[in-house]
């Protein structure tokens, strides 16, 4: 058991022998599927990071609650603020932010 083993018989049980190998295949199978899919989802980031940090657009994205998940250079660049100040701010003051500078400037 101290080796991984997830299962053992009894000589007098081998009835089980089928069973518990069944579930030892399908405990691999979903182990490997979880790996795979894990990978594929550090690829998918790895893109978008590519993608999002060489754009000349702001791209900021907000989650339910208007909080500030992901802010690339460029936003930096267009807003004025660094990643690292805006990671966990609501949007909404932000926006506030805009439109009081705004109001000061008559636009």
């Amino acid at each position: 058991m101290k080796r991984g083993a997830a299962d053992y018989l009894i000589k007098d049980r081998l009835g089980r022998l089928a069973p518990a190998v069944s579930q030892a295949i399908q405990e691999r199978m979903l182990r490997r599927e979880k790996r795979e899919v894990e990978q594929a989802l550090r690829e998918s980031e790895a893109r978008f990071r590519s993608v999002a940090e060489s754009a000349v657009d702001g791209l900021v994205l907000v989650d339910d609650s208007g909080e500030i998940g992901y802010w690339n250079p460029a936003a930096e660049q267009i807003f004025g603020y660094p990643e690292e100040e805006m990671l966990g701010k609501r949007l909404a003051l932000l926006l506030a932010d805009q439109d009081r500078e705004r109001d000061e400037a008559g636009i």
